[in-house]
């Protein structure tokens, strides 16, 4: 079941914070195995290509060991010090 992991912060201006979006996929992947893609979406009719969404993170499967690992990749040093980040996760309803 997906899950969608977003971050805000106040502290961080647009860019900057889309930079932590991607290296939190980076790590999930590398460190924890976790599937995850920075969130798009369409461009619009006419228009190539999509736009990444700020600050939202598409996970497919959060593994055998559930969202423990997730939580543990989410919860690194990167969040400490300076950098004041909120996380939420949203799990998407199953379709019957």
């Amino acid at each position: 079941m997906p899950i969608t992991l977003s971050l805000s912060s106040v502290d961080l201006d647009d860019e900057a914070l889309q930079e932590l979006t991607r290296q939190l996929c980076r790590d999930l992947g590398d460190e924890a195995g976790i599937a995850a893609t920075p969130a798009t979406e369409s461009a619009g009719v006419g228009k190539k290509g999509d736009f990444e969404i700020i600050g939202q993170i598409l996970i497919k499967a959060a593994g055998a060991g559930g969202q423990s690992p997730l939580w543990s990749a989410c919860s690194k040093p990167m969040f400490s010090g300076s950098r004041l980040c909120n996380l939420s996760f949203k799990r998407r309803a199953a379709k019957s």
